[in-house]
């Protein structure tokens, strides 16, 4: 049993063959099974799919390559080139395959692809298997292979989702974390023939088992500083000064030193870019062990720096995840995000060299450390470069490094329009582009963009009272993130004064705008006619003969048909109201309130009849 303080990752993976009940079940289904045909649909469905490449080693009844050491329970082998029996394999194969390419078919985006394409396949392979060769490959691999005929050559991939742009990258990082998450959370859903397992840090069993040993100790404070070096020591990210170099590396080769830079990066704020790096289901394991290993380090910069007498360690946490630890450390940022607003796109000039048909170039400028000779102008003049630090950059299209400062591409410059590398290759300068930049808000524009997104994202009808309402919940909303953010205190050394300076004009803002409406409410509410001005109303309509009672029709169903067909609310005050509201001031208020009802004829009509009135002179 792994210890919850363990804070090594488990480099060795097991790949003990245990098959699960369902395996076992299908593979003793399937060697009962006497046509061949049959054999290899069941193998596809209940098995493993026939979609994988698969050597001439054979085909084993719990859809391993080999033989299980001996037991005997190889259904089928390829015995030569002209095997009868291969070519039904080939043709279950092909079924299997244009199964699978008709299903892709129906998705327009990768991640549907990608599930697709994973999902759609029986068996336990691994998900980064992601390209689905033909059958002639298949057919040339079992021959024995040799040379790659040229009708193969780059043309024998019938299915093919490996990531190559950024945002393919990203898509396929965000699947493969799903898919280690459960096999975290349930990992016998995942166990065809191996076991699947996370032997990596735990951030909740890891806070649980050194909360127990601080209950122990004799200096707790010495002990949570000594808990941190444990970590700073083992990642050793002090003396890892190029540690953006080693982030997104073409493979990851060293999984130890790769580790060591994620924590690193973590510790120095750098946000780590998936879009520049697809991660296999093991490296993502690492990946998840330094995020929950940096998250529990967190934890304990928090339990250092509470106020004296409140050094006290939270309780257990408790089975409902790592989601709400999370939430908890990044209560202090949510203000932040809160408070911005989209901002217009960062782009560096001449960041990468490219050649002429636009395609990366392995870039070799000269260095004092490095001592590549550089690229040169036309005239062999050097182009001014700038390190501070060198740091490598790897394009997400095509693999390659170029130099770069900090975490972006470096600026070269020179003094002529076209130059060319050591080799004689003319290269161009291609500008870099940032996307999705945030900053916060400035003035009341943005203050109403970050009203309108919330209203956006609640779905509400835009009413005067929702909207009245909608600006006191989030007055009430700000005021709670500003108490997070002061909460923060226990993760870091201060709070930003000026972005609580600016929640506080925000409210100010809000406050505005509450009692905007509640000033149009009230004008809305005196521009209404009251029951009596409705009640006169109607009697002015019936004098005039413009809405005149009905043989047999009472006042209260005259009242009732006016305020039905201008959509007034009618109550018994109305009626009450017919015949003792004819005074100059309610006389002018029909004509202020409710002669825009009335059709053009018709309010003439009404205008014309009042002026006759007395009590209008």
């Amino acid at each position: 049993m792994r210890d919850p303080l363990d804070i090594i990752y488990p480099s060795f993976k097991s790949f003990t063959i245990t098959p699960a009940d369902h395996v076992l079940r299908a593979g003793e289904k399937l060697l009962s099974t006497g046509n061949l045909s049959n054999a290899f649909d069941l193998y596809n469905i209940e098995i493993c799919s026939l979609s994988y490449m698969y050597p001439a080693d054979g085909l084993h009844c719990y859809g391993q390559y080999d033989d299980f050491h001996g037991d005997g329970k190889v259904f089928f082998r390829k015995t030569g080139r002209n095997d009868p029996d291969f070519e039904v394999f080939l043709k279950e194969r092909q079924r299997e395959v244009d199964r699978l390419l008709s299903k892709i078919s129906l998705h327009n985006t990768y991640d549907g692809q990608l599930a697709c394409l994973i999902e759609g396949r029986a068996g336990q392979l691994r998900p980064e298997s992601l390209v689905v060769e033909s059958n002639e490959w298949v057919r040339f691999i079992s021959d024995g292979g040799g040379t790659v005929p040229d009708h193969l050559l780059g043309r024998h991939a019938l299915i093919d989702l490996t990531p190559s742009s950024a945002e393919q990258k990203a898509t396929y990082n965000q699947y493969i974390r799903k898919h280690v998450q459960q096999i975290i959370d349930s990992p016998q859903s995942l166990h065809w023939l191996i076991p699947q397992e996370y032997k990596g840090f735990r951030l909740n069993e890891g806070l649980r088992a050194f909360h127990d040993q601080l209950t122990r100790a004799l200096d707790r404070e010495e002990s949570i500083r000594a808990e941190m070096r444990r970590l700073e020591r083992h990642f050793g990210y002090q003396h890892l000064d190029n540690y953006l170099e080693l982030l997104y590396p073409y493979s990851i080769k060293d999984i130890a030193l790769w580790q060591s830079a994620v924590f690193a990066s973590f510790r120095h704020g750098h946000v780590f870019d998936e879009r520049r790096i697809a991660l296999n289901v093991e490296e993502m394991k690492a990946f998840i062990h330094v995020q929950e290993l940096y998250a529990y380090y967190k934890e304990l910069h928090g339990l250092l720096f509470k106020p004296v007498g409140k050094v006290s360690v939270p309780p257990a946490i408790d089975n409902e995840g790592i989601e709400k630890v999370i939430e908890t450390i990044m209560d202090g940022t949510r203000l932040s995000d809160f408070l911005s607003v989209p901002a217009p796109d960062i782009v560096h000039e001449h960041a990468f060299l490219h050649d002429l048909h636009n395609q990366p170039v392995e870039c070799n400028i000269y260095h004092h450390k490095y001592g590549y000779k550089g690229f040169e102008t036309k005239s062999l003049e050097p182009i001014v470069t700038s390190f501070l630090p060198v740091t490598s950059y790897q394009d997400p299209i095509s693999g390659k490094y170029v130099y770069c400062q900090y975490y972006l591409p470096m600026l070269c410059t020179a003094d002529e329009v076209s130059f060319f590398n050591k080799d004689g290759l003319q290269v161009i300068k291609v500008p870099f582009v940032q996307t999705n930049q945030r900053r916060h808000a400035t003035n009341v524009a943005d203050f109403r963009l970050i009203c309108d997104r919330e209203f956006t994202a609640k779905s509400l009808s835009d009413t005067p009272s929702v909207r009245l309402a909608f600006f006191e919940e989030l007055h009430h909303h700000t005021l709670k993130l500003i108490e997070l953010h002061r909460a923060k205190m226990q993760y870091s050394s201060g709070l930003d004064i000026a972005l609580l300076a600016l929640a506080q004009e925000f409210i100010n803002y809000l406050a505005g705008e509450v009692q905007q409406l509640k000033k149009r409410k009230v004008e809305r509410q005196e521009k209404q006619p009251t029951r009596e001005i409705i009640g006169l109303f109607c009697r002015l309509l019936d004098r005039a003969g413009i809405r005149s009672r009905v043989p047999g029709e009472g006042i209260e169903e005259l009242c009732r048909r006016i305020c039905t067909e201008f959509k007034l609310a009618y109550s018994d005050k109305v009626r009450q109201h017919y015949s003792n509201s004819e005074n100059k001031r309610n006389l002018r208020k029909v004509i202020e309130q409710l002669l825009p009802a009335l059709s053009e004829a018709d309010g003439e009509l009404l205008q014309n009849y009042i002026k006759t009135l007395k009590a209008f002179q």
